[in-house]
């Protein structure tokens, strides 16, 4: 009898699961997937609102927790005193900061949801089996996220892992990227951007406002305006937010191949996986000579900036070497050589992807 009961319950909760994905399903709703905590209210907080008035069911969902920002060692109050705070203590400071703009924009916290990945090591297999598992539930849904574009490993991955979800979908979702590290960006637009005008722009400020809160008795520190002050000053007084203006297949864009070149030579590199990749360079010291290196790409925990390190050989005098080097804005390099048998090389120069 009790087996029998606890079949018929089971049947019930399964029933009425059922019933309530499908009400879901048939409202109106809104999947936003974002890398890091302030990225919605810099880059998408007039849509996100908008959504709201138009009677939208909005979903937040927050592949990190933003515990890898370096902005926990240098939070200053009012006062002038200076606090650190410990990992956990910055997550939950940077949560609260988020829920409080998310609130100012009409989403309450029972709608929004929080992963901890490692922040610079989004696996993109996993970003696509979350994305795959919300468009599951609402197909019909717009599925937002941050752009390719953006100089940030994490945001590149979410763009990837929609577009491979939208692929396999056969590009037929309803699809958006939109820009968030563009506001610093001086001079002309890129190509393909397109430009959304702020329709609420006091609730925006509003909402960033909620980043510039210090109230250390709250779990209030202004982590946000520590962290990216320029961001938020200019994405402040923006009057548009930046959409990407097709729905580019962003698997495609990876460009394993780069061409480097410095003071002294040249170098092809490939990437062989997400973290490895190989080069060979052709150095001129009264002779050409080739050095071969294997290099890995350690996570991308700062913003437009990406370091490395490896080993490799050089052709020159026979000798094995270690490397550490970082790219800036994907377009420069810097690398220092530590020769086995001591002294180094230092290397500086421009690189170009294809």
């Amino acid at each position: 009898m009790r087996k029998k009961r606890k079949r018929f319950l089971l049947i019930i909760c399964y029933f009425s699961l059922l019933m309530f994905w499908h009400c879901k399903a048939e409202a109106k709703v809104a999947v936003w997937y974002l890398p890091h905590p302030d990225d919605e209210t810099i880059g998408m907080a007039d849509a996100i609102h908008t959504s709201v008035q138009n009677h939208i069911n909005n979903y937040i969902i927050y592949f990190t927790k933003g515990g890898a920002s370096q902005a926990r060692h240098f939070l200053r109050g009012v006062d002038g005193k200076k606090y650190h705070l410990t990992k956990e203590e910055l997550e939950q400071a940077r949560i609260n900061e988020t829920l409080a703009a998310l609130q100012v924009l009409g989403v309450g916290p029972e709608n929004v949801l929080f992963f901890n990945f490692s922040e610079g090591n989004i696996p993109l297999q996993a970003a696509i089996r979350i994305i795959s598992l919300y468009v599951n539930l609402f197909p019909d849904a717009i599925h937002s996220t941050v752009s390719y574009h953006d100089p940030h490993e994490d945001h590149k991955i979410l763009a990837q892992a929609l577009s491979a979800v939208n692929e396999i979908y056969k590009n037929r979702l309803t699809v958006r990227y939109y820009h968030v590290y563009i506001y610093n960006q001086k001079g002309p637009l890129p190509k393909n951007v397109a430009t959304v005008s702020v329709k609420s722009p006091e609730i925006k400020r509003k909402a960033i406002d909620e980043y510039y809160k210090w109230e250390p008795t709250n779990g209030r520190y202004a982590v946000g305006a520590h962290s990216t002050p320029k961001l938020f000053e200019h994405a402040k007084t923006a009057e548009y937010e930046y959409i990407d203006m097709r729905s580019t297949t962003y698997r495609s864009m990876s460009k394993p191949a780069s061409f480097r070149l410095f003071l002294n030579g040249l170098g092809l590199t490939y990437q062989i996986t997400h973290r490895f990749s190989f080069g060979l360079d052709w150095e001129f010291n009264k002779q050409f000579y080739s050095s071969p290196r294997v290099e890995f790409s350690f996570p991308d925990r700062i913003p437009f900036i990406q370091t490395k390190g490896g080993m490799g050989f050089c052709g020159q005098n026979n000798l094995w070497h270690w490397l550490m080097g970082m790219e800036l804005l994907d377009n420069y390099f810097c690398e220092y050589n530590f020769f086995c048998s001591g002294g180094g090389q230092i290397k500086l120069g421009v690189v170009s992807k294809w």
